[in-house]
C-alpha cells in the first residue's frame, strides 16, 4: 500500500509536535517557557517576554502566568521543631554502685554455707538472694577469743566488786587497813577498763550489739566453777555468720565448704541487676551538644539485638567522658538503664537514642527543594510581589524523611564564600526546582557564549 507524499508529511509533524511536547514535559521549564509561554503570549495579544536571567544575580525572571502554567510551587521557611534523634552503640555493664564484695572480717574456717533457693541446697552462682540472708558461717579463733577475753573480764570484774565489799565494810568497822581498801578499788577500776577494752575491739571488728549483749548475759549466767559450760560457749562465740549485704544476685562465689579464709578474698559478690550501667560511644561532634543539655533532657532508651529484649528501655546518662579515643575519636557516655525484669544481660551490645532539641537557629524546608549539583546543594527563594526565583547555595545539617534541616547562621569565612542565611519566612521553591536550576543555568551557558546576543529563556 502507497502512502500519499502529502499524507506522511502530516502524519511526521504530528510526530515531531508530539516528540517536542514529551521533552517539553520531561525537561519542564526550560522548554515550556522558552516555547510555549511565548506562543499563547502573542496568540492572546500580550507581549512576547520570556523567562530572563536577573542582572547581578545568581537569579531568573519567569512571567507570572509561564509559573503558574508549569506548576512552581513554594512554601515558607519555617523554624526547626523537631528534635535531633542521636544514636550511638554501647554495651551493658555492672552498676557498680550496686555491686558488693563480701568479705570475711575474720580469717577462719567456712563450717557451714547458706540454704539454697531450690535448685542448690547452698547457695550458688545466680541464685537471687535477700539483704541479711545467711551466706556462710566462718569459725575464727580470734573472734573467739575476743569474746572471751570481754567473759573473762566480767567475770574478774564481778569477783572484784564482791571482794570490794566485803573490804569496804571491814574498813568501816576498822578491822581492814585503808591500804587494802585503796588496792582493792583500783583493781576494781582495772577490771572496768579491761571490760571497756575487750567491747570496743569488738566494736571495732563490727560485731553487732546485740552478740555483744549475749555475751554479757552469758557471763552473768556463768560461773567459775562450771568450766564445761564454759569451753561450749567459747566454741559458739567463734562462729561468724556472713549475711548478704543488699538484695540481688550471686554472681560470684569463690568458697566451699572446709576452707580456709583470709580477710583478702571476696567470699561472694552480689549485685543488684535491676539496673545496669551503660556505656556509650559518642563521636566527637556530637559532645557539644550532649554537654549542653539539661539534667531534664538527660534520657535515653537502650535497646538490645532483636525479639522481646529489642523494646526499648528507660534510662539516663549522667556523665559525658573527658577522654577521647585516639582510633574511634569517640567519648564515653555513661548511664544506666532500667532492668526490673532481668531480661538483659551484663557485656551485651546495645544501640542507644536519645532525643536533642533542635538548635535554634535551625530551619526546616521539603527535601524537594533541594538541587544537588556539582558538589552544590542549592534551593531557590522567591520574593513575594516579583518575579525572580534567586538560587541560594545552602548548608544541610541534617535529614529526616521528606524533610531537610539547615543552617540559618553562617559563618564570616563561609559568607566569604558566597554563602547568605536561609530565613524562616521566606518563600523556598518546592516544585521544578531542577528545571529552574537547568534553565538558569542554560541561559547563563548561552549568556557567557562569545559573541552570542543576551538570550531570552
Amino acid at each position: 500500500m502507497t502512502i500519499p507524499v502529502r499524507r506522511f508529511s502530516k502524519y511526521a509533524l504530528t510526530a515531531v509536535v508530539l516528540a517536542a511536547l514529551l521533552t517539553a514535559g520531561t525537561l519542564g521549564l526550560p522548554w515550556l517557557v522558552r516555547y510555549l509561554a511565548p506562543r499563547a503570549d502573542a496568540a492572546n495579544g500580550g507581549s512576547d517576554s520570556v523567562s530572563q536571567l536577573v542582572p547581578g544575580k545568581d537569579a531568573i525572571s519567569v512571567p507570572t502566568e509561564a509559573a503558574a502554567r508549569v506548576g512552581i510551587q513554594t512554601c515558607r521557611v519555617e523554624y526547626s521543631t523537631a528534635p535531633v534523634m542521636l544514636e550511638m552503640s554501647g554495651t551493658l555493664m555492672l552498676d557498680a554502685d550496686r555491686l558488693s564484695h563480701v568479705h570475711a572480717r575474720f580469717a577462719g574456717e567456712i563450717v557451714e554455707l547458706g540454704a539454697g533457693d531450690g535448685r542448690s541446697a547452698v547457695v550458688t552462682f545466680g541464685q537471687r538472694v535477700r539483704k541479711g540472708q545467711l551466706l556462710a558461717v566462718i569459725w575464727s579463733r580470734d573472734l573467739g577469743e575476743k569474746k572471751s577475753d570481754l567473759i573473762d573480764a566480767l567475770s574478774q570484774l564481778r569477783m572484784d566488786e564482791g571482794d570490794l565489799a566485803r573490804i569496804s565494810k571491814g574498813a568501816a568497822e576498822g578491822a581492814v587497813p585503808e591500804r587494802i581498801l585503796c588496792d582493792k578499788e583500783r583493781k576494781v577500776e582495772a577490771d572496768r577498763i579491761a571490760i571497756s577494752r575487750a567491747v570496743r575491739i569488738l566494736q571495732s571488728w563490727r560485731i553487732p550489739q546485740e552478740e555483744i549483749d549475749q555475751v554479757r548475759a552469758e557471763a552473768d549466767r556463768l560461773s567459775p566453777e562450771k568450766k564445761a559450760d564454759r569451753e561450749d560457749m567459747v566454741a559458739q562465740w567463734a562462729k561468724l555468720e556472713v549475711r548478704c549485704p543488699l538484695d540481688g544476685t550471686v554472681i560470684e562465689r569463690n568458697v566451699a565448704l572446709g576452707d580456709l579464709v583470709d580477710t583478702n578474698i571476696d567470699l561472694f559478690k552480689v549485685a543488684d541487676l535491676s539496673r545496669l550501667r551503660v556505656l556509650a560511644h559518642a563521636y566527637e561532634e556530637d559532645l557539644p551538644s550532649l554537654d549542653a543539655l539539661s539534667d531534664a533532657h538527660r534520657t535515653w532508651s537502650v535497646a538490645v539485638g532483636s525479639g522481646p529484649d529489642a523494646a526499648p528501655r528507660p534510662g539516663r546518662f549522667d556523665q559525658v567522658g573527658c577522654i577521647i579515643d585516639p582510633n574511634q575519636h569517640t567519648a564515653l557516655v555513661m548511664g544506666w538503664v532500667d532492668n526490673r525484669d532481668g531480661r538483659l544481660r551484663v557485656g551485651q551490645f546495645v544501640t542507644v537514642r536519645l532525643e536533642i532539641p533542635p538548635p535554634k537557629s535551625e530551619v526546616v524546608i521539603p527535601a524537594a527543594a533541594l538541587c544537588e549539583e556539582g558538589g552544590r546543594t542549592t534551593v531557590f527563594l522567591h520574593a513575594e510581589g516579583t518575579q525572580e526565583y534567586v538560587r541560594r547555595q545552602v548548608i544541610v545539617s541534617r535529614r529526616s524523611g521528606d524533610k531537610v534541616y539547615l543552617r540559618s547562621q553562617i559563618t564570616a569565612e563561609e559568607r566569604q564564600r558566597g554563602l547568605e542565611p536561609i530565613l524562616p519566612g521566606q518563600l523556598v521553591v518546592t516544585v521544578r526546582t531542577a528545571q529552574l536550576t537547568a534553565n538558569l543555568n542554560s541561559l547563563k551557558a548561552a549568556e557567557d557564549k562569545p559573541g552570542s546576543d543576551k538570550p531570552g529563556a
